[in-house]
């Protein structure tokens, strides 16, 4: 069996080593795989990094130009350029805008032909110039150039919601991600759930090739009503992320503060973790999800409704430690506090390329991070009305 070391010194299993800003990682051996957990974070209560006051860039208005509003953007990015492509669900359009930030191109429309979409699920880049996205209804993923050109499509198992990009040619899959990802279960009990999601590997067709994991998905609430069964995310409840980057994959169960790290091959290489903060769910947040959750239903009379059915549901005692998962250019690994579509994290929590836990990051009030990038942060915000803006903020490390 592989002996592992302490991160920050050559001392034994189990010791205790402390690097000079004072921080404590313990390393153990679990079986073969490495369990690493930091003690109290580098940066202390002070973040060592910043963000902007004020965004860099923008890109959304209100009442201006239709090709500038948005209503649910699934994913964005911006290249080494300063180019940003913005992936809209509510027109099924991807956009292209310049680094003076005025529209370049538009690509995408409703349709089930090559470079059309159904129900865009989420929209990433992938390596320095390509960009995938997912059609959820169509399950198929397509890849596409810089310029909005389809390059591929790679037609999915029909259950798998979430999609990576892997070395050779491969994808990483899973039934389940994040808010939407919950199933519903027609068998289930009134009560809360967690039902297992599969995670697999597909080859460049999207035949599987393996499965690699089963891990525990979106906590469901359900309850009977009007003599059906019915269900939502539990307020505040847990749910699977991922990321994939440099050879691995990365997984966030919402159990703790921290991610696990697997090989291609789903291999577990190491388990990351850090002093938990306080996970107790107080009725004022279970208020809070309940109020956003009936803010998207614009009709009174079926709004009212909805609220005596959130009013049914059983809330978990604890809450999610954290959501999402994303992986910086050096290799740093960012975990959201709790968040959904339409209440963001304020804090994100950061550890380092060796898996070391650096400390908390406020970001921007409001905003949804959708990328960290070399020396920048991404996001999007959405206004009273439902309208949504990208934002580029000054990342300074």
């Amino acid at each position: 069996m592989r002996r592992w070391l302490i991160l920050c010194g050559l001392l034994p299993l189990g010791a205790c080593a402390r690097d000079e800003s004072g921080a404590t990682v313990i390393a153990r051996d679990s079986s073969g795989v490495a369990i690493l957990e930091s003690r109290r974070p580098d940066w202390g209560s002070t973040p060592q990094w910043t963000i902007s006051d004020t965004p860099i860039a923008s890109i959304g208005t209100v009442d201006g130009p239709v090709d500038y509003q948005f209503t649910q953007i699934v994913g964005a990015t911006r290249f080494e350029d300063s180019v940003i492509a913005v992936a809209d669900a509510g027109t099924n359009s991807i956009r292209f805008f310049g680094a003076d930030g005025k529209l370049t191109q538009t690509v995408g429309r409703t349709g089930n032909g090559p470079g059309e979409f159904r129900a865009m699920q989420s929209f990433r880049r992938s390596g320095v110039d390509s960009l995938v996205l997912l059609d959820r209804r169509l399950s198929r993923v397509t890849v596409f150039d810089r310029s909005g050109r389809v390059l591929k499509i790679v037609q999915l198992p029909t259950r798998y919601v979430a999609t990576y990009r892997l070395p050779e040619a491969r994808w990483l899959a899973a039934e389940e991600e994040g808010f939407v990802g919950g199933m519903f279960h027609e068998e289930a009990i009134p009560g809360l759930h967690r039902f297992p999601a599969a995670v697999v590997v597909l080859d460049s067709t999207g035949a599987m090739i393996d499965t690699v994991g089963v891990f525990p998905g979106a906590e469901m609430a359900y309850v009977r009503w009007n003599g059906r069964l019915g269900s939502v995310q539990a307020a505040f409840g847990r749910s699977l992320s991922f990321a994939a980057g440099r050879g691995q994959w990365f997984v966030v169960t919402g159990d703790y503060l921290g991610f696990d790290v697997y090989a291609i091959d789903g291999r577990h290489l190491r388990s990351v973790r850090a002093e938990v903060p306080d996970r107790t769910l107080q009725t004022s947040e279970v208020a809070k999800y309940n109020a956003a959750l009936l803010a998207e239903i614009p009709d009174a009379r079926a709004r009212d409704d909805f609220a005596r059915f959130l009013q049914a549901l059983e809330a978990p005692k604890k809450k999610a430690v954290v959501s999402r998962i994303l992986q910086d250019p050096h290799g740093n690994i960012w975990l959201s506090a709790y968040e959904n579509s339409f209440l963001p994290a304020a804090v994100w929590y950061v550890f380092d390329n060796d898996s070391r836990y650096l400390g908390e990051m406020p970001v921007p009030p409001g905003l949804r991070v959708l990328e960290i990038g070399e020396g920048y942060m991404l996001g999007v915000t959405r206004d009273e009305n439902g309208v949504e803006s990208v934002h580029v903020y000054e990342l300074t490390r």
